[in-house]
């Protein structure tokens, strides 16, 4: 099962900060913090 919530988590992690994550993921911090935003209330 695929979730890009958990996967987004996981490179925020790796990665140490929400603007590092985002870069590697090719999309705005604002974008990494809401996926956050909307796994955690999962």
């Amino acid at each position: 099962m695929y979730n890009p919530q958990l996967e987004t988590f996981i490179r925020v992690a790796d990665a140490g900060s929400f603007n590092k994550a985002a870069e590697q993921a090719f999309i705005t911090p604002t974008a990494v913090q809401k996926q956050l935003i909307c796994w955690r209330r999962t």
